[in-house]
């Protein structure tokens, strides 16, 4: 490994004990329709002078949402995550197939108001010889960290209320997260998980913007220590049934903007009728 892929190796030890996430996000869509989400995100790396990351470093997420009965949503996520850095030391690159994530939504109300649950899961996949690219993925997204950290299990739920008029819509999340971490000694933590979002339609344009936060319940310590916060804003266009955009998003904590203090993305969002 080269001199910076070490160095982000190292910060995600540092900082593991308090950005634990969710599985979903509250970018996640809670529509009830068929539809396949794909999110390529780049993670703006601060590294030690002469050293560079990749533009190819970052992680993709594709997910699925599939309609089940009257008010059920399956909802199925693949992510993968690439690591590729390059300093006077030498160059080093890594892929890896993340943690997937298989869950249920499940609404009432009507279109423009109302109420969904989601409760889901994410078995361990990644391997021991993922830490490059896992570490990467961590540092790009870590609302969904734990798609990306090897031996760890996560289960989820969350609630969401909704409200969505004829320009304007907001969202409104909370939820919980349970960790187990390990094979043969199980070390698990509990997370709370909030956030609110609101978005604004403009003919064919919609921006939106969103704070979410983590909290971590089984230790110790000040809110500061325990806690992390991210702010993001999007902008998208819809053509029919597809919807490319654009996605930025800045940390609070001074801790991650000392190792990446932003990242940007790219999606796209295809849904079928």
């Amino acid at each position: 490994m080269s001199r910076a892929g070490a160095v982000c190796a190292s910060a995600i030890l540092a900082l593991t004990a308090v950005t634990a996430a969710s599985a979903q996000t509250i970018w996640t869509p809670i529509e009830h329709r068929l539809s396949v989400n794909v999110e390529a995100l780049h993670p703006r790396f601060k590294l030690d002078q002469g050293a560079e990351a990749s533009a190819f470093s970052g992680a993709v997420f594709l997910t699925g949402t599939i309609p089940v009965a009257a008010h059920g949503m399956l909802v199925i996520e693949l992510p993968f995550a690439r690591s590729s850095f390059a300093d006077a030391d030498g160059s080093s690159s890594n892929s890896s197939i993340g943690n997937p994530y298989v869950g249920l939504q499940v609404g009432t109300g009507a279109a423009s108001r109302g109420f969904v649950a989601e409760l889901g899961i994410r078995p361990p996949v990644v391997g021991d010889n993922d830490a490059e690219a896992g570490t990467t993925g961590v540092f790009t997204d870590l609302d969904r960290q734990e798609a990306f950290i090897n031996n760890l299990t996560a289960f989820s739920g969350a609630a969401n209320v909704y409200v969505h008029g004829a320009r304007a819509g907001g969202r409104l999340r909370l939820g919980l997260t349970e960790q187990f971490l390990g094979q043969d000694v199980v070390d698990y933590e509990t997370i709370l998980n909030y956030g609110v979002l609101g978005s604004v339609d403009v003919d064919r344009l919609r921006v939106g913007a969103a704070l979410t936060g983590r909290y971590l319940l089984t230790e110790s310590g000040s809110f500061g220590d325990r806690s992390f916060h991210h702010a993001a804003a999007s902008a998208s266009m819809s053509f029919e049934q597809l919807r490319p955009g654009l996605f930025v998003r800045v940390p609070f904590d001074k801790d991650i903007r000392d190792v990446v203090p932003s990242t940007f993305g790219i999606t796209l969002e295809c849904t079928f009728r």
